[in-house]
């Protein structure tokens, strides 16, 4: 949703703010750390937790399984993540959208923040 959109801002703010600029936004990011990222696949390759890292990602849940999971983890033990693999994939191809091939397992990623107290995996 854009919160900036005409009918949108409203439900949020008296008075519509200007949009961030592209330095603002950075500056912005620049300041988030002890970010949670789940993920319902496996990161198949490092350079998802090299973008999560620059986003201030420190912890990550995934079910792990992908055959490069030692780079993964050698990846995330770089930027000092802690993650944790519970084993249980919840993405097939099929389920997101992409049938027939496992390139679709990189996607459908969230977000969120707050958790705590993990260990590495």
């Amino acid at each position: 949703m854009d919160v900036l959109a005409d009918g949108a801002w409203q439900q949020f703010f008296t008075v519509k703010p200007e949009p961030l600029t592209r330095e603002e936004k950075r500056e912005w990011l620049d300041t988030l750390t002890g970010v949670s990222l789940g993920s319902d696949a496996f990161f198949p390759f490092g350079d998802n937790i090299e973008r999560a890292h620059r986003t201030g990602v420190s912890y990550i849940a995934e079910p792990g399984g992908s055959i490069r999971d030692d780079h993964v983890i050698a990846t995330c033990n770089k930027y000092g993540i802690a993650m944790a693999c519970c084993g249980k994939l919840y993405c097939t191809p099929e389920t997101a959208g992409f049938p027939g091939t496992r390139n679709a397992l990189m996607f459908r990623r969230t977000i969120s923040t707050g958790l705590s107290g993990w260990q590495n995996a």
